[in-house]
């Protein structure tokens, strides 16, 4: 057919193009050969499509690799994690004789680091346990009475008949069983199960001790043998299950909340990943939308609502009770005049609008551009039903798209970094001009695009060099601010 014999003359394009890292997917076409696989290489969108010209690569990174935001990550169900964690506890029992709930309780305050939990545990057995919460701390003694460094730890208090518990009162009897802490607090069964099943309806996995001004931690056997209720036995598991992840520095739920994949990452940088279940993209550190060149300090105070008094223009934390405590006159020499207050809160508040409007607008204009990818698609396929050209023939308007859509989402995160960025800073002028390169860059594609005419190609090279352009002033702005 006339399409077979199209796809064939153009071979050498699609092999050259499948060595980029650069793979953009579309749903829709099923003429176009497509590597899905390959979706860690990408920085926002799943794939590039494979079937890139060889000239749309000139000047291109071969490799998605290379760029700033990529780290080497995979996607693991609930089931290999479970198996990954308890290889690591196996590990650490076997390496310190410890029972699996202590040394599970070991790793996460030594955030599943082995090798440091082993050395501290040669040099100083107690003071491990200590930073676990599972032994007190020591008194305040001299160095005479202090226990020497080898000495064997102190197990939880006997618990003697007739002992009560502390929070009912209950003294010890065939219906009434007592546990304990290192610590020697004593509370009964039925105390304990109401207490773990208040901290779950929390989402709190850490068990402390009930005794008030007691910070010491119960480990896992001893909350489950304090459970009764199948139904609170399975919510400690599920609670417990997401606290260790959120504690190995490895690993990271997806932030869908539908979706059960975890993400393993060498290390937790704020790079870019992608759920190979549900192809959401996160920032790997903080969980946030991928927010490259700001840093997720930066990006959770922007996020962050800030409550101010309208009467002091002063933070609402700071009121307390009396709401209008402000409203009485307080002579202060020091402050500032109340003309110069005003003067100096319209200044922050012009200079946040500034910021904020720019960074609404760009993420207004990433929904229309999405729209304005839905037209195009819709015309290109109009253009193949007239047998005028095949998807291969217009495929650079969709990767100039999608190309467009990653670089104005990166230049939407530059507003809350030169929001922070200090006045003064020995890189804010280098930094506003890489920015303002890029959103001319940005803008100069997004008008190529949108007056396209798919009756004239000869547009075709300008596009391309725009594109190529925009995604390398791109690439270094992440590089050098990132």
């Amino acid at each position: 057919t006339y399409l077979q014999s199209d796809q064939a003359s153009h071979s050498r394009q699609r092999e050259a193009a499948a060595a980029a890292a650069a793979r953009i997917a579309s749903s829709d076409e099923d003429d176009a050969s497509s590597n899905g696989d390959d979706e860690d290489s990408l920085d926002f969108d799943p794939s590039y499509y494979d079937n890139t010209d060889e000239d749309m690569l000139d000047g291109a990174s071969a490799d998605c690799r290379s760029q700033p935001q990529h780290q080497e990550y995979e996607t693991l169900s609930v089931p290999q994690v479970e198996q990954l964690l308890n290889e690591a506890v196996e590990a650490a029992c076997s390496a310190l004789e410890l029972r699996p709930a202590t040394a599970r309780r070991l790793l996460i305050a030594y955030n599943w680091n082995l090798a440091a939990l082993e050395t501290e545990w040669r040099r100083d057995r107690r003071a491990v346990m200590q930073k676990a919460r599972i032994l007190p701390p020591d008194p305040c003694v001299s160095g005479a009475q202090r226990p020497p460094l080898g000495a064997p730890m102190p197990k939880p208090q006997v618990m003697q008949p007739g002992i009560a518990c502390q929070i009912c009162c209950l003294p010890t009897s065939p219906n009434v069983t007592v546990k304990g802490l290192a610590c020697g607090h004593v509370f009964c069964t039925d105390c304990w199960q109401a207490y773990v099943a208040t901290q779950l309806q929390a989402s709190k996995a850490d068990v402390q001790c009930m005794e008030r001004d007691c910070a010491l931690l119960a480990t896992d056997d001893l909350v489950l043998a304090c459970l009764t209720d199948p139904a609170v036995r399975r919510r400690f598991h599920e609670v417990s299950f997401r606290a260790q992840i959120s504690s190995h520095p490895q690993l990271a739920f997806c932030t869908r909340s539908d979706c059960t994949g975890v993400l393993r990452a060498k290390q937790r940088d704020a790079r870019l990943v992608v759920c190979a279940q549900c192809k959401s993209a996160f920032c790997f550190a903080c969980g946030l939308d991928y927010h490259a060149p700001t840093d997720c300090a930066l990006i959770k105070r922007w996020l962050l609502k800030f409550d101010f008094c309208w009467v002091c223009l002063g933070d609402w934390r700071q009121h307390g009770k009396d709401f209008y405590e402000c409203s009485k006159y307080k002579e202060n020499p020091s402050m500032l005049s109340e003309a110069a207050a005003g003067a100096q809160a319209r200044e922050a508040l012009r200079k946040y609008l500034h910021y904020f409007t720019r960074w609404d607008n760009h993420g207004k204009s990433l929904r229309l551009e999405a729209d304005a990818l839905k037209k195009i698609r819709d015309r290109i396929e109009e253009r193949v039903m007239l047998s005028e050209g095949t998807w291969i023939d217009w495929q650079y308007l969709i990767v100039a798209a999608e190309m467009l859509r990653r670089c104005r989402y990166t230049l939407q995160y530059t507003y809350p970094y030169a929001y922070f960025l200090p006045k003064g800073h020995v890189r804010k002028e280098l930094f506003e001009y890489q920015q303002a390169m890029l959103e001319k860059a940005v803008e100069d594609l997004s008008f190529l695009i949108e007056r396209a005419d798919l009756s004239d190609r000869s547009h075709r090279g300008q596009v391309e060099n725009q594109m190529f352009h925009c995604e390398k002033m791109r690439e270094f702005l992440v590089k050098e601010f990132h």
